[in-house]
């Protein structure tokens, strides 16, 4: 019998990697770690529309579409608004698009924005884990 467990928040969200037609991969620096666009969901929204609305909000692209589903990735961390525990669940798209301006949102700490290659990707530091299992899939 399981005595002393803790009951942890699950935070869905989804999130892309996009590739453009030259092949490039875009990724943001957000808080000092790179990552590639994703979010929470929001209420009654699918794993589909939560991933084509974080990406286009986080780099203002316009015409996104999902190639196919890749991957799922999950982390925990503690939510200072809720005060608990919580673990991200986050639903992982291999998207394109045709475009190749972004505009980063800044008012979600996004620093700094790229179109790079895998090899260029792995250059970078430091780099979230989730980015590294997502690059597994493709």
């Amino acid at each position: 019998m399981i005595k002393n467990f803790r009951l942890f928040k699950v935070v869905d969200s989804a999130g892309g990697l996009v590739l453009n037609s030259e092949n490039k991969i875009l990724v943001m620096k957000r808080k000092g770690f790179w990552d590639l666009p994703k979010g929470k969901s929001e209420k009654f929204e699918n794993p589909e529309m939560n991933a084509i609305r974080e990406v286009q909000e986080e780099t203002g692209l316009n015409k996104v579409e999902i190639v196919k589903h890749l991957t799922h990735t999950s982390f925990g961390f503690f939510d200072k608004l809720t005060n608990q525990q919580a673990v991200k669940r986050i639903t992982w798209y291999l998207m394109k698009t045709d475009e190749f301006d972004i505009n980063p949102q800044v008012e979600e700490d996004i620093e700094e924005v790229a179109w790079l290659s895998v090899d260029e990707i792995r250059t970078k530091t430091p780099l979230h884990q989730s980015v590294i299992e997502v690059l597994k899939k493709v």
